[in-house]
């Protein structure tokens, strides 16, 4: 549990100078996990001859029911020269990992306005239905380009920028059936952990609060509780940012579905998977299986030049 809490609070910290860098450079909600493989319905789309401008940038997005959504997440057809520079870099640093025998799938996930477009702001909304295919274009343009793409549509927490817990695990569960061929069905087997309920501020709630904005609630986060994965010589590594840390449970069930054991290498904030991939690369390590987490913001925003330290 501590452990939890001090990434949380790291995660928490990140969020927050990420937020500020953005703005220098310009009741009780539960969520119930949709299914990881089917995106959700974007409602009208926008007709041809539809005038659109974009939103204004900020950093905080307030839509309905209290929720909030990242300001500074940009649909990936929004930046076209970031995001075709970041492909190259995706497609270089695919090609390193998969040069030492490793194969490499890319985990693209959306950001959260995608999502739940119908939680937006008006403007907003309408703006997202009007590049409705860019997510699946880049996802297209990545297999063009030879590399193993799995899509995922998670469901979000209210006032925090990640996925829930549930929705964690069925992006495992996902993967799992795609590397059914290196699963040892008659390996260790690990048990499945109970559900807690953990009621705290989100990070964007955090962010908002730190700004002085008291009036956001707390959250109830749906986890499991914490078992290791599978011990020995790690098969897959889980390489990305927060999404991908023990705390929403990809990495334990992924485990737990191919009894395998599971290793992960984290970095955060959304430039985070970028950085990741690039330590995992100098550590000269040879893992059999690679998965790359990526957002769509680390393509169309969080490019490749904007590493951690």
């Amino acid at each position: 549990m501590g452990r939890n809490v001090i990434a949380g609070l790291a995660a928490t910290c990140a969020l927050v100078a990420l937020g500020q860098a953005y703005v220098a450079s310009i009741p009780l909600l539960t969520v119930r996990a949709q299914a990881a493989t089917s995106p959700p319905p974007t409602g009208r789309a926008a007709t041809p001859g539809e005038t659109l401008s974009r939103p204004v940038a900020i950093d905080i997005v307030k839509g309905a029911d209290g929720w909030l959504f990242p300001g500074w997440d940009y649909l990936v057809d929004e930046r076209q020269n970031q995001t075709a520079q970041a492909v190259l870099q995706a497609v270089k640093m695919a090609g390193e990992a998969k040069a030492r025998g490793s194969r490499v799938i890319l985990l693209l996930v959306p950001d959260k306005a995608r999502v739940h477009v119908d939680l937006l702001p008006a403007d907003r909304a309408a703006w997202t239905r009007h590049h409705s295919a860019g997510f699946e274009q880049l996802a297209e343009t990545l297999r063009a380009k030879g590399l193993e793409v799995e899509t995922a549509w998670p469901a979000f927490s209210p006032r925090d920028a990640h996925w829930t817990g549930e929705s964690g695990e069925a992006v495992a569960r996902q993967l799992a059936a795609k590397l059914a061929d290196v699963a040892r069905p008659n390996g260790p087997a690990l048990p499945v952990p109970r559900w807690i309920d953990e009621k705290r501020y989100g990070d964007l709630a955090n962010l908002a609060r730190s700004r002085g904005d008291l009036s956001l609630p707390e959250d109830v986060f749906k986890r499991r509780d914490y078992v290791a994965p599978i011990a020995g010589e790690p098969v897959i590594e889980v390489v990305g940012n927060s999404f991908i840390d023990t705390y929403y449970g990809l990495p334990q069930e992924l485990s737990r579905q191919l009894h395998i054991p599971v290793t992960r290498r984290v970095r955060q904030s959304a430039p985070g998977p970028w950085q990741a991939m690039r330590d995992y690369i100098t550590a000269g390590k040879n893992r059999p299986v690679i998965v790359w987490q990526l957002q769509e913001t680390s393509f169309s925003n969080f490019g490749p030049d904007a590493l951690q330290p």
